[in-house]
């Protein structure tokens, strides 16, 4: 199992929306949002708990390739708040030290 970073930095004219969605994202138990303290706008999602599949699933999105079934359905949403589109959002994937 992983732990994903999402990191990202929100248009002002969509903060309410994205905020919205980010309640929505949230119902999903495996992810966390925060927003930078002294960054406002700067965002970043937690998500624990993912199978390969799932961080592969993450990676597609971000690389324009068909994402996988393990995605989260709203995050494909997420490029339409960010400033920049995709390729302003930098994921991280790390596995825990054994």
């Amino acid at each position: 199992m992983s732990m994903v970073f999402v990191e990202y930095k929100i248009a002002e004219s969509r903060r309410e929306g994205y905020l919205a969605w980010a309640g929505k994202l949230q119902e999903d138990p495996r992810v966390e949002v925060y927003e930078g303290e002294g960054q406002p706008n700067l965002f970043v999602e937690m998500w624990r708990g993912l199978p390969g599949a799932a961080v592969e699933g993450f990676h597609a999105v971000r690389e324009g390739r068909s994402p996988q079934p393990d995605l989260p359905q709203p995050w494909r949403e997420l490029p339409s708040f960010v400033e920049g589109g995709m390729p302003k959002i930098r994921i991280w994937a790390f596995r825990k030290v054994k």
